[in-house]
């Protein structure tokens, strides 16, 4: 395998990350100080320098023996690692959709959430990515369609989308949320109320599915769990705009 900086940086963090380096510059700083406080205790230059060695040999033969089972080679393919995470801060929001206010006669029209993920290749391979997929449980008063991801400028994704080792994507999943249509609206108020009581939440799993250049696929799921008092917060305030304050106080539990 050809040096490179992915590569490096790899082991630079894997090192950092040993205890034993950590061990030896301690030792040498213990000492070190021990000769400032009692100014007869002296060691030679070559003694300090030798902690250091050792300790650094120590680490990165450890380090050395983490990243040969990583390395690909012609008897042992490296498998294709993959992660997905939420953005710090930023997880999830929810809105109504575009132009679903148009339609006056909905009192509850149809709303989303957008879920703001980051994908990267953790691994030491280039792979494709397949797809983007996933699933949020929750059906009454509100259900919640199959999500669909999205670039951040709204365009759709054209699969597959290559990853570079350490490479990362940003993805909208975006999952369209209907109110029950056989549902009455006191019923819905009704149940968003019991929805903020009880704080309720949905449980969503998201799945990505990379592939390799030797043909081995790899699948990731995350599980997470989103509040569904916002959405409710959202439908209030919703009713209050159109004057169906009966809706509203209904779903709050008094006169607003």
């Amino acid at each position: 395998m050809r040096p490179s900086l992915n590569l490096f940086w790899s082991f630079i963090k894997l090192l950092a990350h040993k205890w034993i380096l950590w061990l030896f510059l301690a030792l040498d700083a213990i000492a070190a100080l021990i000769q400032l406080i009692i100014p007869s205790f002296k060691l030679p230059q070559s003694v300090y320098i030798g902690i250091l060695i050792i300790g650094l040999v120590w680490a990165s033969f450890e380090t050395y023996l983490d990243l040969l089972s990583k390395i690909p080679d012609k008897s042992r393919p490296v498998a294709p690692e993959i992660s997905i995470f939420f953005v710090e801060g930023s997880e999830y929001e929810y809105g109504l959709q575009q132009g679903s206010e148009s339609f006056t006669e909905k009192t509850s029209p149809i709303a989303q959430i957008t879920m703001h993920m980051r994908i990267e290749n953790t691994g030491y391979v280039d792979v494709d990515l397949l797809a983007i997929s996933g699933d949020i449980e929750f059906n009454k008063p509100y259900n919640f369609l199959v999500p669909y991801p999205y670039r951040l400028d709204g365009s759709e994704f054209i699969f597959p989308v290559k990853l570079s080792p350490k490479e990362s994507i940003l993805v909208d999943i975006i999952a369209p949320i209907h109110p029950l249509g056989f549902l009455t609206d006191t019923q819905i108020a009704a149940q968003t109320r019991e929805i903020i009581r009880q704080k309720k939440v949905a449980e969503s799993k998201m799945f990505v599915e990379v592939i390799d250049s030797t043909g081995i696929t790899f699948q990731r799921k995350i599980n997470s769990s989103v509040s569904l008092v916002p959405l409710c917060q959202m439908y209030i305030a919703y009713w209050k705009k159109q004057k169906r304050n009966d809706l509203a106080n209904l779903a709050v539990g008094g006169d607003l």
